[in-house]
């Protein structure tokens, strides 16, 4: 597995939201940059790796808090540890 870096924390996504934003904006008609990224910014997730487990352990459910990692429609993904509410 990836190694996760200082103060953060992998994220396996449990469940994201598909907010009509998200559609309009895949679809053109938002006024937003391309989508090429990942979309989805409302999620709950469980933690599968943790680079120090002094604020979170593995097998905590979390919310991300940002969606400046990418959006949440993913199967994994690594957030700042500061960033995730359990």
């Amino acid at each position: 597995p990836k190694h996760v870096a200082a103060g953060h924390a992998r994220i396996r996504m449990l469940a994201a939201a598909i907010h009509p934003a998200d559609r309009l904006a895949i679809a053109g008609h938002y006024p937003v940059r391309q989508v090429d990224g990942i979309c989805g910014n409302e999620a709950v997730g469980m933690v599968t790796q943790v680079a120090s487990e002094q604020l979170l352990r593995g097998g905590d459910r979390v919310i991300p808090l940002i969606s400046d990692a990418g959006g949440c429609w993913c199967t994994e993904q690594d957030f700042p540890v500061d960033q995730l509410y359990r």
